[in-house]
């Protein structure tokens, strides 16, 4: 009795080590697939790109605090060979501009034309802001939400085409550019008369222009890039809040983070550029992507809602395979990656899986290397133990299925211990 007792108890003794010999495994693989996480091409999409937040040394609302990469777990080489790469290729790139944790790691102007303090045409990037502004209004109260009619804030407004899709036409349309209002803009050079957006701009009345123009599709149907439906949403705020929508920016976002040179193109009747038009330093411009990067927050104010930055950087159409159109951002799944995004190189890129904010400025009309940019110098000069995401979630996933391992080895073992007390039983007897 007593030697089959000890047999049973060495056999248990046994298959717990092997379990937890297999725990260690899993665990020290999972690990293993951490250090290697910045080789990007295998990562599959976190199911949202909003940051769960960590606690900030300081707001950089009075300015921007310096460190160096290095404090920052990056390497200053990998950037450094990301400026000698631009210039040898030649691209017109004005500026760069890296954010790591909160700290301004990397800051080069490559053109004499330009420093940290000289305002740069953002073009469509423009189209992120008001995004955040109607996120805000909706908050506010101004305005009900994106199913609210927009022919609700233009109740006297007489427009050629009438059709009841227009009539239907949501401010969720407007932020998705899926209005169906007819309008060639991506299909026709800028420079064709026939483009959408040259006739918008030299109209005497650009709202007008938009509201006039006949339907084409159903609204939500189909995506096409109209800088028409943003001017549309500018307008709209104007008459929602009451206060023009630069002024409304002003209040909102640029006097709380502290963002005080910034001009905004006005049409012929007054109203904000809702498309493109604004200007701001690269920055101020990674101002506003470190206020997304923190959900909205900003020196303990939430001045954009959370569930909007969620929202609003979500995916509603997918442009190609591995680009997808948000509400005025542009986002990257196989990147973890959302953008606001402007004509000849105007970049605000927001990673919040490595709390990182790159801010582009340029005039390049002929090449677009950004995405190559960020990917094969920003993401890899990053230090293999330099993302919290990675390091602290997969650890808890591992730590997770350790547990479980063990706690199913202990049922088995304890099921084999009472079949073997009832074996013995059931033979003593």
């Amino acid at each position: 009795m007593q030697k089959c007792i000890k047999g049973r108890s060495l056999k248990a003794n046994e298959i717990k080590f092997r379990f937890m010999f297999l725990g260690f495994m899993l665990l020290l693989s999972n690990q293993v697939s951490v250090s290697t996480c910045y080789e990007y091409k295998h990562q599959s999409s976190p199911p949202s790109l909003a940051f769960n937040g960590l606690t900030r040394d300081y707001w950089p609302t009075e300015g921007w605090q310096v460190s160096t990469p290095t404090a920052q777990n990056m390497k200053k080489t990998r950037l450094d060979e990301m400026s000698a790469y631009i210039e040898k290729e030649g691209f017109a790139i004005d500026s760069i501009l890296i954010i790591r944790n909160g700290y301004i790691v990397f800051e080069q102007y490559l053109s004499p034309e330009h420093n940290q303090s000289s305002l740069h045409s953002i073009f469509s990037c423009t189209k992120s802001v008001l995004s955040a502004l109607t996120g805000i209004a909706i908050e506010k109260g101004y305005i009900e939400g994106v199913d609210q009619n927009i022919l609700d804030f233009f109740p006297n407004q007489i427009f050629a085409n009438p059709d009841p899709r227009k009539e239907d036409i949501k401010i969720k349309h407007l932020l998705t550019m899926t209005s169906g209002l007819d309008w060639h803009e991506f299909d026709v050079s800028y420079d064709d008369p026939n483009n959408s957006f040259a006739q918008l701009v030299t109209s005497t009345n650009w709202v007008q222009y938009v509201l006039d123009r006949p339907m084409v599709a159903d609204p939500g149907e189909i995506w096409n890039y109209n800088t028409g439906d943003f001017h549309l949403l500018a307008a709209l705020l104007q008459n929602a809040t009451g206060l023009p929508t630069g002024d409304f920016a002003i209040n909102s976002l640029a006097t709380p983070m502290g963002i005080v040179d910034v001009f905004w193109q006005t049409d012929p009747q007054g109203i904000n550029f809702g498309g493109s038009g604004l200007e701001l330093t690269p920055r101020s411009m990674a101002k506003f992507g470190f206020l997304y990067l923190n959900n909205g927050t900003w020196d303990r104010q939430q001045l954009v809602p959370k569930d909007w930055v969620v929202s609003s950087t979500s995916s509603y159409s997918s442009i190609d395979t591995t680009t997808d159109y948000c509400y005025g951002w542009w986002r990257k799944p196989n990147l973890h990656t959302y953008y606001a995004l402007g004509y000849a190189g105007q970049l605000i890129y927001v990673v919040p899986q490595y709390d990182l904010v790159v801010v582009f400025t340029s005039f390049e009309e002929t090449h677009w290397p950004y995405n190559d940019l960020l990917v094969q110098y920003v993401f890899s000069s990053l230090e293999k133990d330099a993302d919290p995401l990675f390091s602290i979630d997969r650890l808890m996933l591992a730590v997770v299925v350790v547990v479980l391992i063990l706690v199913l080895g202990f049922v088995i073992i304890r099921r084999k211990r009472a079949h073997h007390d009832l074996f013995l039983e059931k033979t003593s007897k």
